[in-house]
């Protein structure tokens, strides 16, 4: 999640509780149960009424009407309030709580500075407003994506319209193929210094499915655009606000896109496919039953930290956000950050969650706070891109956090990785390499895996306790190899027994399995 998705979802978690204040005061004063929505119009009369302002049609104006500079974008959701201009100069403010005396201050504070324009004061539920400044923010994006040089409406880019069509014909066929990345790369592995975009097409793309990067196959009638186009219209959306806009399966989507701007490539990463009825749990996504048992029992506890760590692209962020969707489930405040920095930290702790879950360290300064908070017993869950619990731990402490602290606050670490799926069209047994192996099972290369000899992924997983032995271990600075030792003697086998019933049921192959985990069978 970007920071820009991190700073939305804050918002409309704001929003909510405002809603909830605001149903609480509708019931003191009328004596009536709250009504199931906002949108009742029984609460819209009382909301005026109680406010004295008259209420404001949001659907039926204008976003040409929206001061955005005295009121941003960002602004107006923090503080669900809007500035429209009327036709006769003056200045409409729509305030979805009327009864903020902070925000009704700042308003007029901001007035001054505009130099005291003629005012009128209007109210509107919350859900009106936020949808009208999700107007505001489409068609500055849309405005954005088609011209993406600044020109105004009506200017002429030719190009523009065939990439845009273009990349949505990409994205659909990636999703389609429910890939985790796309990258735009010039046609040759390295870009000579004098390389001219404009000369001609001089691009290619590659979708990573499985972990593997393949081929984007274009219709045999299709065009590639000229490689700047391509690449202007991804620097843009890079540009305004890291997301690409995707249309998906009827569903609304994001895909941010990363530049290297000095070999001119880029790389989108995919949202989960919207095939799917409902997003998957933590059962779902096959880990192994006594490991989940272990993790739960574990995070009854009421602080400290738990790791998740897997190397990069091995499904971390999948596990965290079932992990998030399950807690919350259950009835705790639960709060989800990507790489936060200490503004966004500070926002996110304001909310007093029961459990903090943070997928890859933030900014040094968000990591000093996050220690500050673990030290006085908060509940935090920390993904990192680690192949093991030892390297995640040695992370941590080149992070800034003492390994005296580790060996005090770590609970445990969940360590998993994604095994590769022999294809089930063109998997044939394989003769042992050398005597004494066992016999695998193998995927030959198909058109039906696109030649690769895999399809589908499979989480292995081991949940390691960080035992009294294994912390005083950790304080005391030993060895990788006495610290992995003390863990075998603890249980902890790491992932090669997860995998050999994988190899064994011939659904993995052997290469996979010793790829994957080092295992030596």
């Amino acid at each position: 999640m970007s920071e820009q998705e991190q700073s939305r979802a804050l918002a409309q978690e704001q929003a909510e509780r405002v809603v909830q204040r605001l149903m609480r005061r509708y019931s003191a004063d009328t004596h009536r149960p709250a009504p199931p929505s906002a949108q009742d119009h029984t609460f819209r009369d009382w909301l005026g009424l109680a406010s004295g302002m008259p209420p404001a049609e949001l659907n039926r104006a204008s976003v040409e009407q929206a001061d955005t500079r005295l009121i941003p974008i960002e602004v107006s959701r923090q503080r669900l309030c809007v500035a429209l201009r009327a036709a006769d100069g003056a200045i409409a403010l729509v305030l979805a709580d009327p009864f903020d005396r902070d925000h009704r201050l700042w308003l007029e504070a901001r007035l001054r500075d505009a130099g005291h324009p003629r005012t009128r004061w209007y109210v509107t539920p919350v859900q009106a407003l936020l949808g009208f400044v999700d107007r505001i923010e489409q068609t500055r994006l849309a405005d954005a994506t088609h011209h993406p040089d600044g020109q105004p409406s009506g200017g002429t880019l030719p190009a523009t319209p065939d990439a845009l069509r273009h990349l949505d014909a990409v994205l659909r066929q990636a999703l389609a193929a429910r890939a985790t990345h796309l990258h735009w790369l010039p046609a040759t592995a390295a870009v000579p210094p004098a390389f001219d975009p404009t000369a001609g097409p001089a691009g290619q793309w590659r979708m990573r499915v499985d972990g593997v990067l393949r081929a984007v196959a274009l219709p045999p009638d299709e065009t590639l655009p000229p490689f700047t186009t391509v690449f202007e219209a991804l620097q843009s959306a890079a540009t305004r606000d890291g997301l690409l806009p995707l249309l998906h399966a009827g569903l609304a989507l994001h895909a941010p896109v990363s530049l290297a701007g000095t070999h001119r490539a880029a790389v989108l990463r995919l949202p989960p496919s919207a095939a799917c009825d409902h997003p998957p749990s933590l059962d779902d996504l096959g880990h192994d039953e006594a490991t989940l048992a272990r993790l739960r029992t574990a995070l009854e506890r009421r602080h400290g930290v738990w790791l998740v760590a897997a190397p990069r692209g091995e499904g971390k962020t999948d596990t965290l956000q079932a992990l998030v969707r399950e807690r919350t489930a259950s009835g705790q405040r639960v709060v989800a950050l990507t790489r936060p920095s200490s503004a966004l930290l500070d926002d996110a702790l304001a909310q007093d969650p029961d459990l903090l879950v943070v997928d890859e360290p933030g900014t040094p300064e968000a990591m000093a706070v996050l220690l500050d908070e673990v030290l006085q017993g908060r509940a935090v869950v920390l993904g990192l891109a680690a192949p093991d619990p030892w390297s995640a731990l040695v992370r941590l402490e080149r992070l800034g956090w003492p390994a005296a602290v580790l060996a005090h606050a770590v609970r445990g670490v969940l360590v998993q990785h994604l095994l590769r799926l022999n294809c089930p069209s063109c998997s044939r047994p394989m003769a042992p390499a050398r005597s004494g192996q066992p016999p695998s099972v193998r995927g030959l290369g198909c058109a039906a895996c696109d030649h690769t000899g895999h399809m589908g992924r499979q989480v292995v997983s081991r949940w390691l306790a960080l035992s009294p032995a294994l912390a005083e271990l950790l304080a005391s600075r030993a060895t990788p190899h006495a610290w992995q030792t003390a863990a075998a003697r603890e249980g902890y086998t790491g992932l090669q027994d997860a995998t050999r019933d994988w190899v064994s049921a011939g659904l993995v192959s052997l290469e996979e399995a010793r790829r994957a985990v080092a295992l030596a069978v």
